[in-house]
């Protein structure tokens, strides 16, 4: 797996951040073994298939997207059985949720006719903005039903504070 992070462009674990980078990259790789790891951005790779399969899901009305929670992120045109625009549902997911997404990216998830379930990586940041879409948006959304396994092992990413305390430990 390093040396598949490596394949592009050669990195070294020299900080935290770096440390988090790769760490989410392992468990991203780690919980998308076999079909579903195929074609995984390097960065944000969890993220856009997320976003990717989300879209699917909502156009295809699958995996409890066709319910919207009222006024879902302070929207008042959102009610339960409201068709979101494209456009919307690209706003949503940018801006509320923090998954970067464009209206031409729901246009392109959209052109999919099938949606295969379980191909999320199963990460920290892809369950954290699931519970958000499920808590203000989807309140009927199966999580189970896009995330993949979670992964065995995993290298969970080293809060800044805790290198403090450790390094203050060492001296």
């Amino acid at each position: 797996i390093w040396e598949q992070y490596n394949q592009t462009e050669r990195h070294c674990l020299k900080s935290i951040e770096d440390y988090n980078l790769f760490a989410s990259f392992l468990e991203s790789q780690l919980s998308a073994e076999g079909d579903v790891g195929r074609y995984l951005s390097k960065q944000d790779g969890d993220l856009k298939r997320l976003r990717q399969q989300l879209v699917i899901a909502w156009s295809l009305r699958r995996a409890g997207t066709h319910v919207l929670k009222p006024h879902a992120f302070k929207r008042k045109n959102i009610f339960p059985t409201y068709r979101l625009k494209a456009q919307e549902l690209a706003d949503i997911l940018n801006d509320d949720v923090g998954i970067p997404c464009s209206k031409t990216d729901v246009d392109n998830a959209k052109k999919k006719k099938v949606f295969m379930p379980h191909q999320v990586p199963n990460t920290e940041a892809t369950r954290m903005k699931m519970g958000l879409m499920k808590r203000y948006l989807f309140p009927e959304l199966e999580l189970e039903q896009l995330l993949a396994q979670k992964a065995e092992f995993t290298l969970d990413p080293v809060p800044v504070s805790d290198c403090s305390i450790a390094v203050q430990m060492l001296d």
